[in-house]
C-alpha cells in the first residue's frame, strides 16, 4: 500500500513579518489516478501575509502527468509513476515532491486518516486539512468537509480551516468516492496570542517506510541490464519531521542505487533493494535485473514503470 506523505516546505529565511513565504502545506502527496482522470491538489501557502504567493508546479514525466497550479492531469493510457513538484517563484524552497501513480487499476478506498486528531488555531488564522488515503494510491474522489459549528470556524471545498472565534467543535471528513469511509477530528480554536497552536514543531518521528507497487499482484521491480527505473518511498506518519531516506542495494554486482531511488542494472540476477529512514526505520523490495531486450512474455514482472526496458 501508498501512504500520503506531508509537504511541508519551509524558507530558508522565515522571519515573521517579512512578506516571505514561511510554509507550503499541499494535500495529498501521495495520488492514485486512473488514465483520463484528473485531480486539483489543495494547497496553502503562509503567512497570510506573504507578498508573492504563487507556486511554479512542475511534473518529472510529462508524458504521464501534467500539472497547472496544482491541478493534475493524467496523459499517460497505461501504468506510470510521476513526481509532482512545487516551489515558490523564487524557488528558495526546498525540493519536496508529490508521489503521482497511475494505473487502470486502483484499490478500493478503506479508510481516511487527517494529519491531526485535534486542530489547534489561533483566531483568524487558517490550516490546510492533511488529508490520507488507505491504501494511498486507492481512487481517493472528492472530499467532503464538514463543521459542526461553524460560528467557530468554516471550511472550504479544499479543505482550508479558518478559525473564527474561540472555542471547540468537530470536523467531518467524507470521501463522495466511499461515502462509509468518514474520518473525525478535533478543532479548537484559541486567542491570537495562544501559543499551543498547530505547527510543524509538533511532528513526529518516521514510525514506518513503505515502497508502493504499482502492480499489487507482483510485488517485485524488474530493469534491464543498463536501464534505469525509479523507485518511491513513502514515510510515516503524515507529519512525520525527518523523511530522509537513504537508499541501497544489497548486491551491487547486479544494481546500483542512487539517493533519489533511481536504480539501475548491472548484471542478470536477483537483489534487494532498500530504503532506510534517518531513525532506521526502513523498506525492502525484491529487483530482478534482466538482459537487454527481455520480452513482455518472458519478463518475470513486465510493467511500463519498474517493469522490463
Amino acid at each position: 500500500a501508498i501512504v500520503l506523505v506531508l509537504l511541508y516546505v519551509k524558507k530558508k529565511n522565515n522571519n515573521e513579518g517579512n512578506g516571505l513565504v514561511e510554509s507550503i502545506t499541499i494535500s495529498p502527496t501521495a495520488l492514485g489516478l486512473k488514465p483520463g482522470e484528473s485531480y486539483q491538489l489543495s494547497f496553502l501557502v503562509g503567512p497570510s501575509s506573504a507578498k508573492d504567493k504563487t507556486l511554479i508546479w512542475t511534473s518529472s514525466d510529462e508524458n504521464c502527468v501534467k500539472v497547472t497550479g496544482g491541478y493534475v492531469e493524467v496523459i499517460s493510457k497505461t501504468e506510470c509513476t510521476a513526481t509532482v513538484v512545487a516551489v515558490t517563484a523564487d524557488e528558495s524552497q526546498e525540493n519536496n515532491s508529490v508521489t503521482v501513480i497511475v494505473s487502470p487499476k486502483l484499490p478500493e478506498l478503506e479508510q481516511l486518516k487527517l494529519n491531526q486528531s485535534t486542530y489547534t488555531i489561533r483566531v483568524g488564522n487558517s490550516v490546510l486539512i492533511e488529508t490520507t488515503a488507505v491504501p494511498a494510491d486507492a481512487a481517493l474522489g472528492i472530499l467532503e468537509y464538514q463543521i459542526l459549528d461553524t460560528n467557530i470556524a468554516s471550511v472550504n471545498e479544499h479543505g482550508i480551516i479558518k478559525a473564527l472565534k474561540e472555542g471547540e467543535t468537530k470536523l467531518l471528513v467524507r470521501s463522495l468516492v466511499k461515502d462509509t469511509v468518514i474520518q473525525e477530528s478535533t478543532i479548537k480554536v484559541v486567542s491570537k496570542n495562544d501559543d499551543e497552536v498547530t505547527s510543524a514543531s509538533t511532528r513526529l518521528e518516521a514510525t514506518s517506510v513503505e515502497i508502493p507497487f504499482i502492480n499489487e499482484s507482483k510485488k517485485f521491480f524488474c530493469v534491464n541490464i543498463g536501464a534505469e527505473t525509479q523507485l518511491f518511498a513513502i514515510v510515516l506518519p503524515d507529519d512525520a519531521i525527518d523523511k530522509t531516506l537513504t537508499w541501497e542495494a544489497k548486491d551491487k554486482t547486479i544494481a546500483i542505487v542512487t539517493n533519489n531511488g533511481t536504480v539501475k542494472g548491472v548484471k542478470v540476477g536477483k537483489t534487494t533493494v532498500t530504503a532506510t529512514a534517518r531513525n532506521g526505520k526502513k523498506a525492502e523490495v525484491n529487483l530482478y535485473v534482466e538482459k537487454k531486450g527481455t520480452s513482455e512474455k518472458s519478463s518475470k514482472c513486465y510493467s511500463k514503470v519498474g517493469g522490463a526496458n
